[in-house]
């Protein structure tokens, strides 16, 4: 990693992806997502980080750049967990219990539920007006007028039953 050292035991200038020492004794490997790699001051000291790339975030340590979670608005390194979490969504996104996901909020509801883990799924406890839920609660479909009875389970919701004078067309979507 040593490009020149013009005959002396010093580096004056290190190769490509390395930053040489204050002391010049040494030519370190630069933090990979590093805007600012940060020069070790002697040859036993590390290369520290003062600012990562975009959508990284660093490590409390200032020596890893770790990419942030998607969607996230805020979210910092757990030095303690080893890993980043999310504190706060950006709009139009909901968390996971385990702050590790954000997850797009479903169209017409108005309480998106996230996921007690990142592998979980968004629910929705409740649609707009106009709107009923999915039976799996991840879909806010629009409500078929004069509907007495749906039927949840198919995409889009469906209707069972009309209200009394109201009859069903065969496509199940209309009374």
């Amino acid at each position: 990693n040593l490009t020149n050292n013009n005959g002396t035991s010093n580096c004056l200038q290190c190769d490509d992806g390395f930053i040489g020492s204050i002391d010049l004794l040494s030519c370190k490997a630069v933090i990979t997502h590093c805007i600012t790699n940060v020069q070790p001051a002697t040859l036993t000291d590390i290369v520290t980080c003062s600012q990562c790339d975009v959508n990284f975030i660093l490590d409390n340590g200032d020596t890893v750049c770790t990419p942030n979670i998607t969607n996230c608005a805020s979210a910092s390194y757990d030095n303690n967990l080893g890993y980043v979490i999310c504190s706060a969504c950006d709009s139009g996104y909901t968390m996971s219990g385990d702050s590790l996901a954000c997850f797009l909020n479903i169209v017409n509801c108005i309480t998106n539920v996230g996921p007690a883990l990142s592998t979980g799924s968004l629910t929705c406890t409740a649609c707009s007006n106009n709107h009923i839920a999915d039976s799996t609660n991840s879909r806010c479909d629009p409500m078929i007028t004069h509907c007495s009875s749906y039927n949840l389970t198919t995409n889009p919701v469906t209707c069972n039953a009309c209200n009394v004078g109201y009859s069903l067309n065969l496509a199940k979507s209309l009374c």
